[in-house]
């Protein structure tokens, strides 16, 4: 079963929306980063980059980190992700063994 995974950054002053997407086999357990620093984002799956984003638009302030999952999706405005259909499950559910936040210091 391969599934897809998106990573969005939104940061309201500015509100310079990016979206990413990565295929993988999410049955399976994954180590999933985002290695944060001023002005730039690099998204890994098990050690390997999948997307950056560089930009002066990545703020450099102190953010909040969110998790979440969804069964289907608005299929019209989201590319990254296939339209709900009879296979769709109505339910999923996500398992994370643990997360860690570590500062950043230049």
């Amino acid at each position: 079963l391969s599934s897809s995974s998106a990573a969005s950054d939104v940061y309201k002053r500015q509100y310079q929306r990016r979206v990413r997407g990565v295929n993988a086999d999410f049955t399976q357990w994954h180590t999933i980063g985002v290695e944060w620093t001023p002005g730039n984002l690099v998204y890994t799956l098990d050690g390997n980059v999948w997307s950056t984003v560089q930009s002066n638009g990545v703020p450099s302030l102190p953010m909040g980190l969110g998790l979440q999952t969804q069964t289907g999706t608005n299929c019209a405005q989201n590319w990254w992700n296939a339209c709900p259909d009879s296979s769709t499950p109505a339910q999923v559910n996500m398992y994370i063994d643990w997360v860690a936040v570590y500062s950043y210091s230049p």
